[in-house]
């Protein structure tokens, strides 16, 4: 898949699209088909290195932290949430084809 990431921190000019692999669901997880994502201060700071909120693990990071978009797969245990629900929320990676929902309504 195609994710916005970040490999340096500096400034904006830091961030490439990358091909990488499409994430699967841990339990207790869904994946998401992102359709539209929101762009935040927050992601401008990360690019600086001066933020390190949700979901950032270190680099390479793939920006984004809230998107929309259509329920893609479930982990094990999930019941609240099914393939092709539309949702949206706080996001791991939202600036990607695919995320994984920090938190999460329909």
């Amino acid at each position: 898949m195609k994710a916005l990431r970040i490999h340096l921190y500096g400034n904006p000019s830091s961030v490439q699209v990358d091909n990488v692999a499409i994430p699967k669901p841990n339990s207790g997880e869904v994946r998401i088909r992102v359709k539209a994502a929101g762009l935040n201060n927050s992601d401008l700071q990360t690019t600086y290195g001066t933020y390190r909120g949700y979901g950032h693990q270190g680099l390479p990071h793939i920006l984004g932290q809230e998107a929309s978009g259509i329920v893609d797969s479930v982990g094990e245990g999930v019941t609240e949430f099914a393939p092709e629900m539309r949702v949206v929320g706080h996001v791991k990676g939202g600036f990607a084809e695919y995320a994984s929902p920090q938190q999460m309504s329909c």
